[in-house]
């Protein structure tokens, strides 16, 4: 705002200072008013893509109606658009190509109208389609290698945590756990209670019959009755050399 009535002529800075103040920044803040309030985060998403696209198609407004006026402002600012949108405000992939589109179609419809040099608008143009396709790409690439890692992680702490014959919760899951449990009873004031059982016979029927039949009984055990049990996710086996032998 200070630049454009710095530099810009008057009759046409008042008019994009007023974008910027009445529409840019009432959206920018109400984002930020909601990604600071714990209650509202459900809101965040569509919050930002709203401020987004009020930022987005604010920017094409400034320049249009500057150049509306005869005041060629610089465009390069819109072309930073597909860059925020996709990489840097954190919006998933379809709400930044919406806000993203919403804006580029903004521009492709009005710049024509009050741009009088032709080969000027031909470069705006094109320049603008290559970004937004070059940042869709880059956003798109960004989330699947986000979500992969996600996936790849996810797969691997559940290889870390289960035993490997029978599925339930080995010995390093099972220490997790107790430390949480036991700082969860120190923090309310309860109490932690641990049941150890032996199962007779562990191996009878073979290797694939404990699995199948022992499991079931073993993920039951894991839950504790009464209000003030702090239930274990899954019976643990905190041993197993003696299992792995046939």
């Amino acid at each position: 705002m200070a630049i454009d009535l710095t530099t810009v002529p008057l009759h046409a800075a008042r008019w994009t200072a007023a974008i910027r103040v009445f529409v840019v920044v009432p959206a920018l803040l109400a984002a930020l008013v909601v990604s600071h309030r714990p209650a509202r985060h459900a809101w965040l998403t569509p919050a930002v893509f709203l401020a987004a696209t009020v930022t987005g198609c604010g920017t094409v407004a400034i320049v249009v109606v500057a150049l509306a006026m005869g005041v060629p402002l610089p465009y390069e600012g819109t072309l930073l658009l597909p860059i925020v949108f996709y990489l840097l405000i954190g919006l998933p992939w379809w709400w930044a190509l919406a806000a993203n589109l919403l804006a580029l179609v903004m521009f492709l419809v009005l710049v024509p109208l009050v741009q009088p040099d032709r080969l000027v608008l031909s470069y705006q143009l094109s320049y603008m389609v290559l970004a937004n396709v070059i940042g869709a790409c880059a956003g798109y690439a960004l989330e699947h290698r986000a979500r992969t890692n996600f996936l790849i992680a996810g797969v691997l702490s559940e290889l870390a945590e289960r035993d490997g014959l029978t599925g339930i919760h080995n010995r390093r899951s099972f220490n997790e756990h107790l430390q949480r449990a036991w700082a969860q009873a120190f923090r309310e004031g309860g109490s932690v209670g641990l049941a150890l059982i032996d199962v007779d016979h562990f191996k009878h029927g073979g290797r694939d019959c404990v699995v199948v039949l022992l499991n079931p009984d073993m993920e039951e055990l894991s839950f504790p009755t009464g209000r003030e049990a702090l239930a274990a996710p899954a019976a643990p086996r905190p041993g197993g050399g003696s299992a792995r032998k046939r």
